[in-house]
């Protein structure tokens, strides 16, 4: 039986994760701050994880660390749309935002390796979006979302994390990429998205099963579409 981890999962896509996944037979352990908020369904495991806390992370390795995980997902996030432009900003916020959407992805893949390289999947998805694409800031109307500093440079950095990891995930033979889930309306996208997270999961699961060592690395949309860095 295949295993996930999915970490930011008490809402949103996450929750979606949880939820198409255990419906799929997968064993999922489930991560958020507050583990009461997580689904209660059969196979979901709950763990309470800020993903902030790295001392947290590598406790939970260690409970974990005999279970083979054939998929993380990194799906944690924070995306505050105030103090986000010049003459407004909060630096103390940005850090944040640093902490939790760059080093925490990064700090779970490397305290997490080991199961993921021990399982038969062997992959890694971290959520990106093409806010943090340089090449894509000013196209199809990406540059409206406004500046939005600390969302898009915190993505933009982790781009640049996967890329400098990747060789070290394919020495273990872990494949890594990055997704651009869509607009999707959760608290981070705004009720206004016109993606579901139930229809963006859907198509992003797709995409996963598709995925193969060639894929290593990329940055995809959950439309199988390569998007440029």
């Amino acid at each position: 039986m295949a295993t996930a981890l999915i970490t930011g999962a008490s809402r949103g896509l996450g929750l979606e994760f949880c939820r198409q996944l255990q419906a799929s037979g997968w064993t999922v352990h489930a991560c958020a701050r507050s583990p009461r908020d997580l689904p209660v369904l059969p196979g979901v495991v709950s763990h309470g994880l800020d993903v902030a806390d790295f001392a947290a992370i590598d406790r939970l390795s260690g409970d974990l660390a005999d279970v083979p995980i054939d998929l993380l997902v990194n799906n944690a996030g924070v995306a505050p749309r105030h103090n986000a432009d010049l003459g407004d900003l909060d630096y103390g916020l940005w850090r944040q935002v640093m902490d939790v959407n760059t080093l925490a992805p990064i700090k779970m893949i490397e305290a997490f390796v080991d199961q993921v390289a021990g399982s038969e999947r062997k992959l890694v998805v971290s959520i990106s979006s093409e806010l943090g694409s340089l090449t894509r800031i000013d196209e199809n109307g990406i540059g409206r979302s406004g500046a939005w500093l600390p969302y898009r440079v915190s993505k933009a950095a982790l781009n640049m994390a996967h890329q400098a990891i990747k060789d070290s995930l394919a020495a273990r033979g872990v494949i890594s990429v990055l997704v651009h889930p869509g607009w999707v309306a959760t608290a981070l996208g705004g009720m206004n998205a016109p993606t579901s997270p139930a229809a963006s999961v859907k198509t992003l699961l797709e995409l996963i099963e598709r995925v193969t060592p060639e894929d290593h690395g990329k940055f995809l949309g959950h439309d199988g579409r390569a998007i440029p860095w």
